[in-house]
């Protein structure tokens, strides 16, 4: 099944497109989760009116379709919630994925070999060309490896996409996505040239891996070499997220800082990071619905960024990846922020009064320290230390849910949807 506006290729069973939010018709829909919610007795909800007000943008980066959207003319506020223990510590958030396991028949005819090898790695490059808008095809470990099915390409995935000849089908048939000039380094052949990720079909044989690129003969790479060429692009160590607490994330923001030339806070949604890379999601204090993207790199000097501007990119999984293909893909966020860029907000005032008008916020509260969302969802924090998550429904108008950490905030927004705006809230 593909999604009908971004063109990505999703299962079957898949509810919403999980990187541009639309709607695919399977399944329950948003509602349904949220009353499940609301039956186990998470809220318990009261009505009032809106005001009416429109909500208006505070940057031209914020599209004018948003700003002339209707506020919603209801919102339901929880007066009473049943209390819910603050969840643990969020820890590892990315593992390294194990490289794929093949077993080649050592004992196939070399003419065999080098007539599947040429014939795939023909297939594979239809693949990707045919299929990259709609799917995303990243190098992992050294592979082409479907993100969204999170698992390696085989042969048998090429076999209705392609014009490959079926009798390759459940070959033990590794596809590489390295660089040429890395696999230039080993092996007895002719030099590869180029820096940027190319594909390769290679098979296992006594002699070492036959090597084909775009129907071609490549060479054939010794055992301890290829293990040495795959060893240029395995993940590292387990990717963590970091609290506003620990010297990782404290430099990983001084960096960004020393690479903007500012001196400024930052309000960060999204900051992870493992012993070679750092992915951080922000904007500067006061400025919300600015939000930017920073890849960071360990050195022997400290983090230091190495990829910005790449927030538009729809397919940011793909880009990153060309260029670091050595960086965990589970390190990047639940969230596609090229999908949202036009619709986050930052005015939230008429529901603020609203929430003030129903006693949700109390004079002890404060001012909002922090407010933004998009069309269907919105995210407060207050002076007093109160958090206030709201979700657009279809026909209930806003529900807003209290949470006392980012962890329950981004739980709520799990249950609601595929493609929730994970980067609308603050990790502590």
């Amino acid at each position: 099944m593909l999604c009908k506006k971004c063109k990505t290729a999703l299962p079957e069973n898949e509810k919403e497109c999980k990187y541009c939010g639309t709607k695919t018709g399977s399944g329950k829909t948003i509602i349904m989760v949220l009353l499940a919610l609301i039956l186990v007795g998470v809220v318990v909800v009261l009505g009032m009116s809106f005001s009416g007000k429109k909500g208006k943008p505070n940057s031209p980066e914020v599209s004018t379709a948003v700003a002339n959207t209707p506020v919603p003319s209801t919102i339901k506020i929880p007066s009473a919630t049943t209390e819910i223990p603050e969840s643990e510590k969020y820890t590892t958030v990315a593992t390294p994925a194990p490289a794929p396991v093949f077993e080649a028949n050592l004992s196939m005819d070399s003419e065999k070999v080098w007539e599947m090898v040429k014939d795939l790695s023909l297939a594979i490059n239809e693949y990707f060309e045919g299929y990259d808008e709609t799917t995303i095809l990243v190098s992992r470990n050294g592979y082409c490896y479907d993100l969204p099915a999170s698992e390696y390409i085989s042969p048998s995935h090429l076999m209705e996409l392609t014009a490959a000849n079926p009798a390759y089908a459940n070959e033990q048939v590794l596809f590489l996505y390295v660089k040429p000039v890395d696999l230039s380094t080993f092996g007895k052949f002719g030099a590869e040239i180029g820096t940027e990720l190319t594909r390769y079909c290679a098979y296992e044989t006594r002699e070492g891996f036959a090597i084909a690129r775009d129907g071609e003969k490549v060479g054939i790479v010794p055992r301890e070499d290829f293990q040495k060429l795959i060893e240029n692009y395995k993940e590292s160590a387990n990717a963590v997220r970091f609290e506003h607490t620990d010297e990782e994330f404290i430099q990983m923001l001084e960096a960004i800082n020393i690479y903007k030339g500012t001196d400024v806070e930052f309000d960060v949604r999204y900051l992870v990071g493992d012993d070679r890379f750092g992915f951080v999601v922000l904007s500067e204090a006061g400025t919300p619905q600015l939000v930017k993207e920073y890849i960071l790199q360990v050195t022997d000097k400290g983090y230091v960024v190495v990829l910005d501007k790449f927030e538009k990119e729809h397919q940011y999984q793909e880009y990153v990846n060309r260029r670091f293909p050595n960086l965990c893909v589970d390190i990047f966020p639940k969230f596609n922020l090229g999908f949202h860029l036009n619709f986050i907000k930052a005015d939230f005032e008429p529901m603020i009064k609203d929430m003030r008008d129903a006693k949700m916020i109390e004079e002890a509260d404060g001012k909002a320290t922090f407010a933004t969302g998009t069309e269907k969802f919105a995210y407060f924090e207050f002076e007093s230390g109160k958090k206030l998550l709201a979700v657009l429904t279809d026909d209930k108008g806003w529900m807003l849910f209290p949470v006392v950490n980012y962890i329950q905030a981004e739980a709520y927004l799990s249950q609601s949807s595929l493609s929730a705006p994970y980067f609308i809230i603050k990790q502590e």
